[in-house]
């Protein structure tokens, strides 16, 4: 069996760029602010947003997954 890296469809890349574009909104940040974003789905409609620095979170924040912030 071939082993291929797994690639995100095109509505996932999307919404994940969607909230990125959003929280770096939200908390006023620039790309050099950041090293990586990570994503985190919850089964209950909220979405969290972290941005992570050298070794550690520099920011987060959370929304509902219609991209209202959550409370």
């Amino acid at each position: 069996m071939k082993k291929e890296a797994i690639k995100p469809l095109p509505v996932v890349k999307a919404y994940a760029d969607y909230f990125t574009r959003r929280a770096k909104s939200v908390l006023g940040l620039k790309r050099a602010d950041y090293k990586s974003v990570s994503i985190d789905y919850n089964s209950r409609g909220s979405v969290y947003v972290y941005f992570h620095g050298k070794g550690k979170v520099v920011a987060s924040t959370s929304f509902w997954a219609n991209g209202e912030e959550l409370g």
